[in-house]
């Protein structure tokens, strides 16, 4: 079973080693090592939407705090772990069997990111007749209209915004506002007109440009690659 439909989620991250390196726009990867053999490995895929915060602890017998961060997780598969014998190149992140999480450094992530993605268009190839599942619970959904937003166009547009800054910055192109939850992936080429989710075609906006940008208030001049104020609009 794939779950293809969006949830944010608070998750703990005491170890400040690991909290040190966690920006918005991390990928997350979820691994269970309990349980039988079959069922080890990494079972899901989200991005961090917050930096590091404090909050009450997580262990309900102390008074302390924890540190947490958001995350949307947008692929849960909790059936059908990605298991060390899928992938053809040995990983560290699947080899290690702690609990307590660790960084995935750049070329293993590359190699985990390219076995994640054949490993759910396997699982989607089998199970084309699956609705999707939310997993806050299955009364989550209140028209059909809504799955399907939430199945085909969420997991996409998360990997899509953290794509766009890594790329450009997580700062806004017109205001240069670098409040990073709140800068938005704005599409140059919207994707009703058939323009990829792909950082070429993406560029930071904050929420109120990326507003301006699809009401028409600002353009993108791809001469100078920069967003231009249409005639007649006060600049704001």
């Amino acid at each position: 079973m794939v779950i293809g439909a969006a949830a944010v989620t608070s998750w703990s991250v005491d170890r400040p080693t690991l909290a040190r390196n966690i920006q918005v726009g991390s990928r997350v990867f979820l691994r269970r090592v309990g349980g039988a053999r079959s069922m080890r490995g990494i079972v899901g895929e989200g991005i961090v939407l917050s930096p590091p915060f404090e909050g009450r602890s997580y262990r309900q017998d102390e008074s302390g705090t924890s540190t947490y961060v958001d995350l949307e997780w947008i692929h849960l598969v909790p059936d059908n772990a990605l298991r060390p014998e899928l992938v053809e190149l040995p990983l560290s992140v699947l080899a290690n069997q702690g609990g307590s999480g660790m960084i995935t450094k750049a070329p293993e992530l590359a190699a985990l990111d390219e076995a994640w993605n054949n490993h759910l268009r396997t699982l989607s190839d089998g199970d084309n007749d699956n609705e999707a599942v939310h997993p806050l619970g299955d009364g989550y959904f209140e028209e059909e209209e809504r799955r399907y937003t939430y199945r085909e166009v969420r997991a996409f547009q998360a990997r899509f915004r953290q794509q766009v800054l890594e790329q450009w910055g997580k700062f806004c192109f017109v205001c240069e506002l670098d409040q990073a939850e709140i800068i938005e992936a704005a599409h140059l080429i919207a994707h009703a007109d058939g323009g990829r989710p792909t950082a070429d075609n993406g560029r930071p906006l904050c929420a109120n440009h990326h507003l301006a940008f699809d009401r028409g208030l600002i353009r993108w001049n791809p001469q100078n690659e920069k967003f231009v104020w249409v005639r007649g609009i006060s600049k704001f």
